[in-house]
């Protein structure tokens, strides 16, 4: 589910959305902080076009942005009814299930970007994370 979908739901965020775009190419961009911007900005355009080809080839690419929208947000709310009032996925303790969910839950609303996406995991992540050792 995650892989499949929310993955590409995240690129979809940060390269679809020209003003999210503007804001990762700044981030990307301090990978190669001694790269001149002339040099550097038809790399990330390339990267952009590559990305965007990959989204269109997997399948979500050929949706709208509201498609989109439903498919990323069944993902989470998936996650959500399963964790329902449990701390963990697995039982007592943390394992790698609760780390991977962590990772694109922390991936979607940590950075600086803008999308109903990211409103819908916000609001679900409060209540899924209330209980969790990542409050």
């Amino acid at each position: 589910m995650n892989k499949e979908n929310t993955y590409w739901g995240l690129g979809d965020i940060r390269f679809n959305c020209e003003e999210n775009w503007q804001i990762y190419q700044e981030m990307l961009a301090k990978f190669l902080p001694e790269m001149p911007t002339a040099e550097l900005q038809p790399i990330l355009e390339s990267i952009r076009q590559s990305f965007c080809s990959q989204m269109y080839g997997h399948g979500i690419g050929r949706h709208s942005s509201e498609e989109i929208f439903i498919l990323i947000s069944a993902d989470f709310q998936a996650i959500s009814n399963f964790l329902a009032d449990k701390p963990f996925f697995m039982g007592d303790k943390p394992t790698t299930v609760d780390a991977t969910v962590y990772a694109y839950i922390a991936n979607t609303i940590k950075p600086p970007f803008k999308s109903p996406i990211i409103d819908y995991v916000l609001q679900l992540s409060k209540r899924m994370f209330e209980k969790s050792c990542c409050r």
